[in-house]
């Protein structure tokens, strides 16, 4: 798989709020920067039930309708690793759609070759 297969399916997922569908993309130990500070997770479930269940209730309180992505930037680094930049418009009922970028550390999975995203830092 592509990393632009890779990020258009991510992104569907993203787009549904659909938990169990984005936690299929990531593998752990998973790690994200927000505001400068570090955290980790090393279980699917728990980086489930903590960030994203509790992301995408904020994102509905908020009046979340849809998102879409552009890719920026593909840092390859060799062949099985690479970090990307992506921008994120995400699209709230009746009120201005906010502007994002998050930067994605990715791996492909020595099972399928697919990629799987290890880490997210939210930047900008």
């Amino acid at each position: 798989m592509s990393i632009e297969k890779f990020l258009d399916e991510y992104a569907a997922q993203f787009s549904a709020l659909n938990v169990n569908g984005l936690t299929h993309f990531l593998t752990t130990p998973f790690m994200t920067m927000m505001d400068g500070e570090l955290s980790s997770w090393d279980s699917l479930d728990d980086l489930s039930g903590t960030l994203f269940e509790a992301l995408f209730g904020w994102y509905r309180s908020q009046g979340f309708s849809s998102a879409s992505h552009r890719l920026i930037q593909v840092l390859p680094l060799g062949l099985n690793a690479a970090t990307v930049i992506v921008e994120w418009t995400v699209y709230r009922d009746g009120q201005v759609p906010w502007l994002y970028r998050n930067g994605y550390h990715l791996k492909r999975d020595s099972d399928t070759t697919d990629w799987k995203a290890y880490g997210l830092i939210l930047f900008d």
